[in-house]
């Protein structure tokens, strides 16, 4: 009778323990994924964004007629370029 008894509580005890383990994956999951989201807000404004020197480096050796500009023929495209730099979002800012 003590056997059967022991039997009918493991079997009892084996769906809450199971459904224990799905809740404990499930914050474990949700944990994860919010130091996820974390990490890629705090990472993300850090991968090189904007670079205003860069580009007024740039502008200033299509405006000084530089002979590597000339040579690549930047400054007939400059109409292009300029529009192109105005139609392109400067900063990308997800979640703000």
């Amino acid at each position: 009778m003590l056997l059967v008894a022991v039997v009918a509580a493991i079997l009892l005890a084996v769906p809450v323990l199971i459904a224990i383990l799905v809740a404990i994956r499930a914050v474990l999951l949700l944990l994860l994924l919010g130091l996820l989201g974390l990490t890629a807000r705090i990472l993300f404004p850090l991968s090189g964004g904007q670079k205003p020197g860069v580009m007024l480096r740039v502008l200033l050796e299509i405006f000084q007629r530089n002979a590597v500009a000339r040579q690549l023929r930047i400054t007939r495209k400059l109409v292009v370029l300029f529009d192109d730099l105005l139609r392109g979002a400067t900063h990308l800012a997800l979640g703000t």
